[in-house]
């Protein structure tokens, strides 16, 4: 005879299995999802092995293959930019015996000569021969903060300092000569009759002369001197006092 009860255990035992599975499933993609939104991937080094398992998202990243989830040890310090390979190498190393929580950026190859800047975070799953590395690609952020330091300090049409940069230096400057002792000259200078070239040979012709200026400033002076362009049609000139020189301005 039929064991109803028991088959009705044995059924919802299979529907809630079922049920659990699924959720599982849904919480992998949506997992899934937020990691790419984030720009977010993983690897796993196994310290044992020294194998990194790659994540679907860094494979990706990678433009690796599929089936090529795995990497040793070595072939993903490689990857790494010669300049970084060292920082990094000891980062994992303290992740693995110091249980220690480590953060980095570094950059890393991607295609062939072609490198991304990611940030790095690194920990070491509890008793466990696993090291979990967990990367984000920065590169456009830090590419977005390399423009806003260059407007903040750099003249966008002359490639000069901007007024910003040049009175922070020079704020700088006067507190070094007064310790030191040391002098240092400060030149201002406009261009006469600028107004009549814009009026009269357009704006171009005026940004192509402020141009050709700037090059004539930067080009006499030391590599302890300073030229900034403040607005317009002004410009100034920081000069350091160099006792190993006898410097003169041209």
């Amino acid at each position: 005879p039929v064991n109803y009860q028991l088959l009705a255990h044995h059924i919802r035992f299979h529907i809630k299995s079922h049920d659990e599975k699924s959720e599982l499933q849904a919480q992998k993609t949506q997992l899934s999802i937020a990691q790419r939104v984030a720009m977010l991937m993983t690897w796993q080094w196994d310290t044992e092995s020294g194998i990194f398992r790659l994540s679907e998202e860094l494979q990706e990243f990678f433009h690796r293959e599929s089936e090529e989830t795995d990497l040793s040890f070595e072939e993903y310090l490689q990857l790494i930019h010669p300049e970084d390979r060292l920082l990094v190498k000891s980062a994992l190393y303290a992740a693995r015996y110091k249980h220690k929580r480590e953060s980095l950026e570094y950059r890393i190859q991607v295609n062939k000569g072609h490198y991304r800047v990611v940030h790095q975070e690194l920990n070491r799953l509890n008793k466990q021969h696993l090291v979990l590395g967990t990367l984000q690609d920065i590169t456009l952020r830090r590419a977005d903060e390399q423009k806003i330091r260059e407007l903040a300090y750099k003249d966008k049409l002359t490639g000069l300092a901007s007024r910003a940069y040049f009175m922070n230096y020079l704020e700088n400057a006067i507190h070094s000569a007064t310790r030191d002792g040391s002098s240092l000259a400060v030149f201002y200078m406009d261009l006469d009759g600028f107004k009549d070239v814009n009026d009269s040979l357009g704006h171009d012709v005026g940004d192509q002369l402020l141009i050709t200026v700037s090059e004539r400033l930067r080009k006499p002076l030391r590599a302890s001197d300073f030229v900034a362009r403040l607005g317009g049609d002004e410009f100034c000139m920081l000069i350091t006092d160099d006792p190993a020189e006898k410097h003169s301005v041209p």
